[in-house]
């Protein structure tokens, strides 16, 4: 397959990856994966940097990610990435991480809209920059991003503040720190549970000094659902489903 079409990096899991247990933490995983993404894109003059001039930037609009088993410390980690189609005004693209013995390790997928960095609002992708988005019609992870049911009432709320080191070079929080919140929002509560699927329907902007409050809903089976709110007015930020191993 050529190089242009499917993107690949290697990482190893370091000391400041790791969590208490020695396992990688859900915003690493995240992080190798929007690294790898933005190493392709560069490849392709698909970029953030390559988009500056005209205002436009990727953002994410949903990710769902499936773990298998979380490496752990010292291991290394090969993600894979690839856009696999267009959808309207949404680009998709999947991930897969495995260990350099071929190891399934967690899958992935998500669709990204170019937005106005000057409005923040979504735009149509541009027929140029449709003709550079090689696309590889192969899923990943079978997943048709269904709707994430709505929290009428909730279990408990997870309050934090947006810190500057959460966020991206978009100006808002980063899709990492969004993860990590919906995850600090169940393990809190619960221990010797670890992550099973998460998906996240990215709703709004977060930014610094934000203080966000996270509803939590148990919806029994190691599942639960989450809504995120920032500032005063309690704009929804995020809505989130996950599903966990272990007992709650």
């Amino acid at each position: 397959m050529e190089n242009r079409i499917k993107g690949s990096r290697e990482f190893e899991v370091m000391l400041y990856d790791a969590g208490p247990g020695g396992a990688a933490s859900v915003r690493a995983l995240f992080n190798y994966m929007q690294s790898t993404g933005d190493s392709h894109s560069r490849s392709l003059g698909t970029s953030l940097s390559d988009f500056a001039d005209k205002n436009l930037a990727w953002v994410y609009s949903r990710y769902y990610i499936n773990i298998l088993s979380l490496p752990r410390i010292y291991e290394k980690i090969i993600c894979e990435t690839w856009r696999s189609g267009i959808n309207g005004n949404f680009v998709l693209r999947e991930f897969s991480l495995s260990s350099p013995e071929g190891e399934k390790l967690a899958e992935a997928a998500a669709s990204l809209a170019l937005i106005d960095t000057i409005s923040r609002k979504p735009v149509m992708i541009p027929e140029d920059i449709k003709e550079q988005l090689a696309i590889w019609k192969n899923s990943s992870i079978k997943y048709n991003f269904p709707p994430i049911e709505k929290i009428s009432h909730f279990d408990y709320i997870y309050e934090t503040k947006v810190r500057h080191e959460d966020m991206d070079i978009n100006r808002h929080m980063n899709n990492a720190s969004y993860a990590q919140l919906a995850c600090e929002s169940v393990i809190s509560r619960f221990t010797s549970i670890d992550l099973e699927t998460l998906d996240l329907n990215f709703r709004g902007e977060a930014f610094t000094g934000d203080i966000l409050a996270c509803y939590v809903k148990n919806e029994g089976d190691n599942i639960f659902l989450h809504k995120i709110c920032a500032g005063e007015e309690g704009r929804v930020i995020l809505t989130a489903k996950s599903k966990w191993r272990g007992r709650i």
